[in-house]
Parts: structure tokens; C-alpha cells; sequence
């Protein structure tokens, strides 16, 4: 693995997502129609704009785990890499 580069759960998409718990197939949750509910995470950084990252449910069809992923992982990592020392320390002694 080259220096700066991260091995994430969902890799590059979410269409062949491994469970972490028992390496099953995992899908991603159906849009609904009726509660066109959304979950969102809040970046700790950025503008106040921009702060909402989507997350996706998924579901194992194995061993019945979810996991919540952010829909875009690679463009919050990029913008965490792009912060200063100084600014990834004042978040994380925020936490």
C-alpha cells in the first residue's frame, strides 16, 4: 500500500461491499418513498454549507450485520489529508 493511500471497508463503490463480520455479500437499504428519510454526518471541518455527508445503510445477507458508510469515503478523506496538523489536532482534542 503506497504511503497516504487507505484500505477502506467499501473499497471503491458500493457495489460488491464484503461484511466485516462474516465476509457476506452486503446490500445497500432500498430508497423509500413513503419517509424519504436520510441520514447524514456532519464533517467537524469546512463550511457550514458543506458539513452533510450522506450515509447508506447496508445489510448483510449472511449474518444479518449493518454497517453505515459514508456514501463518498474518498472526497472526506481527501479533505481531511488536506487539512493542517494544527487543524486535524483542534478537531480531534474537540471529539
Amino acid at each position: 500500500m503506497v504511503e497516504g493511500e487507505r484500505k477502506s471497508i467499501i473499497g471503491n463503490g458500493l457495489k460488491s461491499v464484503e461484511c466485516p463480520y462474516c465476509g457476506g455479500r452486503m446490500l445497500n437499504s432500498r430508497k423509500s418513498m413513503i419517509q424519504n428519510t436520510r441520514i447524514y454526518w456532519q464533517k467537524p471541518w469546512g463550511n457550514v454549507l458543506k458539513m452533510d455527508e450522506p450515509i447508506l445503510p447496508l445489510a448483510c445477507v449472511q449474518c444479518g450485520g449493518v454497517i453505515l458508510a459514508l456514501r463518498d469515503s474518498a472526497r472526506v478523506a481527501r479533505e481531511w489529508d488536506a487539512l493542517s496538523d494544527e487543524e486535524k489536532n483542534k478537531i480531534i482534542d474537540e471529539q
